[in-house]
């Protein structure tokens, strides 16, 4: 637009100069044709002069402006930045004296959280095959065939399989892991005094995976572990939260074979209980009794550890009722688990009741309680409470339930 205005006032110049030259050479005042252009050349130069006159002072106006808008600016751009440095200054002050008043514990507790994270992100994290990497063969391996790969299931295609382990990982990624809830009663009152914890993985579209499912593609592509690790320590997540909320329960937290065996794995753990022990109260850490006594050195000393810290143990999956009273105070187990139709079986023989009733009071001599689980049905419940049964769990006292916490 400039531009094209410019160009306009050039054109009024020539057409006044035009006039000029014609006015001087015919309008009688006797002018020769080389003196009336020289007259119209030295008014056009004159108008030109006085236009760029113009447009020079209309510039130092508007460059005038800017400057001053800059000035403007920087000033308070330099008043911002002035605050903004006190405001630095203010946090770091603030930071300082957070920092000096943080216990070290607290951030010990930060650091080992991260480290089994860090673990857990690792086992989920795709490894390289080892034949196909070239990896050179360990030598303390077995000489012999490899073990052949557990044939998959019938009932599950390989498409199925794939499917399937897509959604495990993902679910395992995104910590879609929700605890499940179900109450331990004291006997006879009935009064919730514990809960069990199960840990079920959900899909993206919010459809619980079952355990039967998710378990079986664990075990083929080797996730097992990492699933139980996951799980577990999912489990203590939770029950940290409740003791935050002043929820004082005890919580029952299996621990897998597959875990205790983890030596990647387990030793975080531990370390990350350390600066847990505030737990110890509100957590029971739930084993088989197999896994318990098929143990090795190192397993034995990492329950230890735990035992030190004040955690209690729980044994369930009693294959036999003749228990080893004194190897399990060893071993500080404080819960003996076992099946309501185990015991009642039990006690209607008249041999086998003896058996029982020598358990129980060896039992009760070492202060370990025991719980009377899956008991499903009134007359299971009135036939146990006749032997003193200190505890129960089934669902005649409620199923396992989502966590209301578990967010």
């Amino acid at each position: 637009m400039a531009f094209v205005a410019h160009g306009l006032i050039a054109l009024c110049y020539l057409a006044l100069a035009a006039v000029i030259g014609l006015a001087l050479s015919r309008g009688g005042v006797g002018a020769e044709p080389s003196l009336a252009a020289l007259g119209a050349g030295a008014v056009l130069f004159a108008g030109a002069f006085l236009h760029q006159a113009m447009v020079g002072m209309r510039r130092n106006r508007d460059l005038a402006a800017v400057l001053h808008r800059m000035g403007a600016s920087q000033t308070k751009l330099g008043h911002a930045l002035a605050a903004a440095r006190g405001d630095v200054r203010q946090l770091t002050v603030a930071f300082d004296q957070a920092a000096q008043k943080l216990p070290s514990s607290d951030t010990d507790e930060v650091i080992s959280e991260m480290r089994v994270l860090q673990t857990l992100l690792h086992q989920l994290s795709p490894q390289p095959d080892a034949a196909a990497a070239g990896e050179a063969a360990d030598p303390e391996a077995p000489e012999g065939p490899a073990p052949a790969a557990p044939e998959p299931p019938a009932a599950l295609s390989s498409v199925d399989f794939e499917e399937a382990l897509a959604i495990v990982s993902e679910a395992l990624q995104d910590n879609r892991i929700d605890v499940y809830l179900q109450p331990v009663v004291s006997l006879p009152q009935r009064k919730t005094a514990f809960y069990e914890t199960f840990t079920r993985l959900r899909a993206a579209d919010g459809t619980q995976i079952e355990p039967a499912t998710y378990l079986d593609v664990a075990e083929r592509a080797g996730l097992i572990s990492v699933i139980d690790n996951s799980l577990l320590f999912r489990c203590v997540q939770l029950v940290r939260k409740t003791q935050r909320r002043n929820l004082n329960r005890g919580f029952f937290c299996n621990i897998s074979p597959h875990t205790l065996r983890d030596s990647s794995f387990f030793p975080e753990f531990i370390e990350f209980m350390n600066h847990n022990a505030r737990l110890a109260a509100s957590l029971i850490f739930e084993f088989a009794q197999s896994d318990l006594a098929n143990h090795d050195d190192g397993i034995a000393r990492n329950l230890d550890r735990l035992s030190e810290l004040g955690f209690r143990f729980s044994v369930d999956q009693i294959g036999s009722l003749e228990l080893d009273v004194e190897e399990l105070l060893a071993r500080r187990v404080s819960f003996v688990k076992i099946e309501a139709a185990a015991l009642l079986e039990q006690l209607a023989d008249p041999e086998s009741s003896l058996a029982v009733h020598r358990m129980k009071q060896a039992l009760d001599e070492a202060g370990i309680d025991l719980i009377a689980e899956k008991i499903e049905q009134e007359q299971q419940l009135v036939e146990l409470l006749d032997y003193g049964i200190d505890f129960g769990q089934g669902y005649l006292f409620g199923e396992p339930r989502p966590s209301r916490t578990d967010d």
